[in-house]
């Protein structure tokens, strides 16, 4: 059996990266498979980690997982990748945080009451093509995007299968350009961290959010992508 590298750049988006890594264990990807999960911001990251452990491995089987916020680690031998930069991705990229040091053991915050349920199972089977970012956008914010993404490129493109979520590179050279799922309302990204901790914790069942995405566009990209290596 084939060996299959993903690489998903900027999961840590509250936009993207939980309907990503849910679409995925529709693929069953196994042993076979390596996970490199990329962001600059390094809560967000651990954060998706963590759910991705929950979603894809069971009883220590599974992909292997590697998460980073170096682009070199991000993109080893990759032969499909996912981009889905945004704004916070890119402004921690050219303006990092400082590195803290945390202990285990300590206390995570409260859930807020705010249900994601509407937003997380009622998103389209099929994304929009990509427009380019409108007139109006922050200029700024689109250059640093666009300069993050010349740093992935210029390592992808060309060897890697590339799908591109990110509306501010709708007319990058992706193998295929969709814009999805639907951004979540601002009082419902905010809840977004918390409904994945309540999946971590054990809280919810994370079982229908995976279900919602059984035809995800991601899912049906990635079958065709990942067919001809396995």
């Amino acid at each position: 059996m084939g060996h299959v590298e993903l690489a998903l750049i900027g999961v840590g988006s509250l936009r993207f990266g939980p309907s990503i890594l849910a679409s995925l264990p529709h693929l069953n990807p196994g042993p076979n498979w390596t996970l490199r999960l990329f962001d600059t911001d390094l809560e967000r990251l651990d954060l998706m980690d963590r759910l991705a452990r929950l979603l894809l491995i069971a009883d220590e089987i599974g992909p292997r997982i590697v998460s980073t916020d170096e682009i070199d680690d991000a993109t080893q031998q990759v032969q499909l990748a996912i981009v889905s930069i945004g704004g916070n991705t890119a402004y921690r990229y050219w303006n990092p945080a400082p590195r803290i040091d945390r202990t285990s053991g300590t206390s995570l915050p409260s859930a807020t009451p705010v249900s994601l349920e509407v937003w997380f199972q009622s998103q389209p089977q099929e994304g929009r093509v990509l427009a380019p970012a409108r007139e109006g956008d922050p200029i700024e914010r689109e250059a640093r995007i666009r300069t993050l993404w010349s740093e992935f490129g210029r390592r992808l493109l060309g060897t890697a299968r590339v799908l591109n979520l990110s509306p501010e590179l709708a007319d990058i050279d992706a193998d295929h350009v969709l814009d999805w799922p639907v951004p979540p309302l601002v009082e419902q990204k905010s809840a977004v961290p918390h409904q994945i901790l309540r999946w971590i914790r054990g809280e919810d069942r994370v079982e229908p959010f995976i279900d919602s995405m059984a035809n995800s566009p991601v899912v049906e990209w990635l079958r065709r992508q990942v067919d001809p290596l396995t």
